[in-house]
């Protein structure tokens, strides 16, 4: 039961980070030719767990963090760049950010850098400072995708990249 429970789980949030909705997951099992009669099982009640996992989160109006992401990318792209927290105290304007700093750029994920292309749609003088060791990509579970640090040059025009060759930390 936990091995089934940490796989579950584990589908549940990788349908998430790729923003799917039950109609999308539908679709996509629907096309797929399962390998054996376990996978067509695990898949089945995949479906089913992500569909009710999202019903329950729109009838008690919470959110995942992935939900958060996806959400603030649309806000961002819809042209809200301002956001508002800790009731009043703290305000910004993302669309008129100078500089960005991404830390741990090695686990970046589709959901960040939609979020990063959003910034961008909204304030084309952004400056994206990213930093991340390759050698330290270890949450491709997790949804990160290690192509947007090697094909850096791909996803961020004029960027220049530097190599660090040398730990000093250790």
């Amino acid at each position: 039961i936990t091995d089934f429970t940490k796989a579950m789980s584990g589908f549940v949030r990788r349908c998430r980070k790729k923003n799917l909705s039950s109609e999308s997951l539908d679709k996509l099992i629907g096309a797929h030719t399962s390998c054996t009669k376990a996978e067509n099982l695990f898949l089945q009640v995949g479906q089913w767990i992500y569909s009710g996992y999202c019903q329950r989160l729109v009838a008690n109006e919470k959110e995942d963090f992935d939900g958060l992401m996806w959400r603030a990318v649309g806000r961002v792209r819809n042209g809200e760049t301002r956001f508002v927290r800790d009731k009043g105290r703290e305000c910004g304007d993302v669309g008129k950010l100078r500089f960005v700093l991404v830390d741990e750029f090695q686990d970046f994920s589709e959901v960040f850098y939609k979020l990063v292309s959003a910034i961008q749609s909204r304030n084309s003088q952004v400056q994206f400072f990213c930093v991340g060791d390759d050698w330290q990509a270890i949450n491709g579970f997790a949804g990160s995708d290690l192509s947007y640090f090697e094909d850096f040059n791909d996803y961020f025009e004029n960027a220049t990249k530097h190599t660090i060759s040398t730990n000093y930390r250790s």
